[in-house]
């Protein structure tokens, strides 16, 4: 279902956290409202109020393995919702939704036309037993804007290296993709030197740096898990 991007539907940042910064100020006006997750990543509330957007906090169900309660997100959802951010994999809980729960909240999405802020940078922090699939990939209608970057995968986060890619098939962000491109225009975006290095950091980092990663981690978390 992922349509066919190109470079024109990527916009670089300084770090993931530029890639929010810049996606919350192009989609929302002064005045309306976004939804975040409850608990989450505190920095969405930070740079949505610091442009006098409201944020309104829908609720994940620890006994349902950290899902969305969608009716009370539902309900949040009002004329003035410019959009919803939804970080999958989870951001403090670790947690990763299922196939079956990410076609249920893009149908929440879509009836009411509101476009999504995936915040994706621990995708490729999963645990065993889980399987991760973006919002992009599932999505038919619902506009995304896919937020990621260098720092996480690849333990580099002095880099600052991020990226916005624009998931539009319909056109209904024609907008707010180029609002995206006039604001990443007018700051600072990532070193150049590291945006010349991403090709091979991309291509040629070998599967055995990840698998390393991955087992390091996995295993730190059962031992963090077995000391509470």
């Amino acid at each position: 279902l992922i349509k066919e991007i190109s470079a024109k539907d990527v916009i670089l940042c300084s770090g993931c956290s530029c890639s929010l910064d810049l996606c919350i100020a192009a989609i929302a006006n002064e005045g309306q409202n976004i939804l975040i997750p409850k608990p989450g990543f505190s920095i969405y509330r930070t740079l949505a109020e610091g442009f006098g957007i409201e944020c309104r906090s829908y609720n994940l169900i620890p006994e349902l393995g950290w899902e969305i309660d969608l009716d009370q997100m539902e309900e949040l959802i009002d004329e003035k919702t410019a959009a919803i951010i939804i970080t999958n994999p989870s951001n403090p809980n670790g947690s990763v939704f299922s196939k079956k729960h990410i076609l249920d909240i893009l149908a929440v999405a879509e009836r009411h036309f509101v476009p999504i802020i995936a915040d994706e940078i621990y995708e490729h922090f999963v645990f065993p037993g889980n399987e991760y699939h973006s919002m992009s990939s599932l999505s038919k209608n619902v506009p995304i804007l896919s937020c990621g970057g260098t720092t996480k995968r690849f333990l580099v986060p002095g880099w600052r290296l991020g990226w916005i890619i624009v998931h539009d098939r319909h056109g209904a962000l024609a907008e707010v993709k180029q609002g995206l491109f006039n604001l990443s225009a007018r700051i600072l975006g990532p070193n150049s030197l590291v945006q010349g290095a991403l090709p091979s950091i991309l291509k040629d980092t070998p599967q055995k740096f990840y698998a390393e990663l991955m087992e390091t981690l996995h295993s730190h978390a059962i031992i963090a898990y077995e000391m509470l």
